[in-house]
């Protein structure tokens, strides 16, 4: 099988690097976005195996973004991650049937858990 493709969105631009060299050393393709406008148009050209979101960007929201993909592909794996502590982030998601929700700063062996339950090799 082909390598996966994971889109990491978030504003802050240390973050999408520090995914970004993480995830390609596991062997993953990836693009990133800096807002939730931009990373709707390369989720639609590209089609990634997953989706990695912050919650709270400009432009369009995390949880924006993740309505949008689902009306594209109803069965997109979409994970949000957010510094924001309450829970009203994680039950818009459950309801929304993301993956999954993490908080910030992210756990990397966490994330890749997540990610390898998903798409598998």
């Amino acid at each position: 099988m082909g390598m996966k493709t994971i889109l990491v969105v978030d504003d802050e631009p240390d973050i999408c690097s520090e995914l970004s060299l993480y995830l390609t050393r596991k062997g993953y393709q990836v693009v990133t976005a800096p807002n939730g406008k931009e990373a709707l148009a390369v989720y639609k050209k590209l089609k990634p195996d997953i989706v990695i979101s912050d919650y709270k960007m400009p432009v369009m929201n995390g949880f924006d973004l993740l309505l949008n993909i689902k009306r594209t592909n109803k069965s997109a794996a979409v994970i949000l991650m957010s510094a924001v502590v309450d829970l009203d982030p994680f039950i818009m998601t459950k309801n929304s049937a993301a993956y999954e929700f993490i908080h910030k700063p992210v756990d990397l062996n966490e994330l890749l858990t997540i990610i390898q339950k998903k798409i598998p090799d």
